[in-house]
């Protein structure tokens, strides 16, 4: 299930996963919480920093996906064995910012002015 890699994330820390999975009447639900630190650079002024990321997310887990509808909801498992590893790396993927700034207010570089036209 893994659909990209983690190696061009640096980790300031190691990566802190907790997962739980319970069975309430036949259906499996699986909580994960996941706690790392991540070496980041602005994009605005390539000021170097530590981001923290926490990211909290309930699955269901099921023998097979019949439909794509809510794929992000669902783990597929037909033999009921879950890989927490595949399933941590695919949530630090997708939760990545396209934009990475050291804060929402940031004006790039001092000195430095781009007009965009």
């Amino acid at each position: 299930m893994i659909i990209g890699n983690l190696t061009d994330v640096d980790f300031a820390d190691d990566i802190k996963v907790t997962a739980v999975a319970q069975n309430h009447a036949g259906i499996i639900t699986l909580s994960v919480s996941i706690n790392y630190g991540v070496n980041e650079v602005c994009d605005r002024c390539c000021t170097p920093f530590v981001r923290q990321y926490q990211h909290d997310k309930l699955f269901t887990v099921v023998k097979h996906i019949y439909s794509t509808d809510d794929l992000d909801d669902y783990i597929e498992s037909p033999d009921g064995d879950l890989d927490i590893t595949d399933i941590t790396a695919a949530e630090i993927i997708l939760e990545r910012p396209a934009k990475i700034l050291c804060n929402a207010d940031c004006t790039g570089v001092p000195g430095f002015e781009v007009e965009i036209e």
